[in-house]
């Protein structure tokens, strides 16, 4: 069969595989996240292979895949690993459905998720400036203090400070 034979193609997230007998349905999510009423965005293909099993899809979801449905199989590209498989299935079914319950749930998750990330990221960012502010609150201490040597030092440790008061600006400190 050639891609001419596809009947769909689509790029985004496996989200869930649910079992009832020798059929399985996988929900592919779009990689946005569109709650607008009326909207259908999950991709849902329904199978029949006997053979297989929840094992089979453990590594997919949740990842980023792109898949081509043909009548006979489908053919899914991870998007991690650019990892191949193809399946040969029957194909029973192909909609549009709208989002479930549980979509939201998991999206919650994932935002919280990132979002307690983000917050950590910037607590150690934040860590890092006030450690880069205080180095060169203290410098300035020092330049002053050796400029006070000599005239000679006071024009090296003049230039110094005002670098070091520039570094301290453009970190954010108003204290420069």
């Amino acid at each position: 069969m050639s891609d001419a034979d596809a009947v769909i193609e689509f790029d985004g997230v496996l989200s869930r595989a649910t079992f009832a007998d020798a059929t399985v349905d996988l929900d592919f999510h779009p990689w946005g996240f569109d709650a607008t009423p009326g909207v259908c965005p999950v991709l849902r293909v329904s199978i029949r292979n006997p053979a297989l099993q929840p094992v089979d899809f453990e590594a997919l979801l949740n990842e980023g895949v792109e898949i081509i449905v043909y009548r006979d199989r489908i053919d899914i590209w991870r998007e991690a690993d650019h990892g191949r498989l193809t399946w040969k299935v029957e194909v029973l079914s192909i909609d549009w459905t709208p989002y479930e319950l549980e979509d939201f749930v998991a999206r919650v998750n994932v935002l919280e998720a990132v979002w307690q990330r983000q917050g950590q990221e910037l607590r150690v960012a934040q860590g890092r400036i006030d450690g880069a502010l205080k180095l060169s609150h203290e410098l300035i201490r020092r330049a002053k203090a050796k400029a006070e040597l000599s005239p000679e030092m006071r024009a090296r440790q003049d230039e110094a400070v005002r670098v070091l008061q520039r570094v301290i600006r453009a970190l954010g400190d108003g204290d420069a």
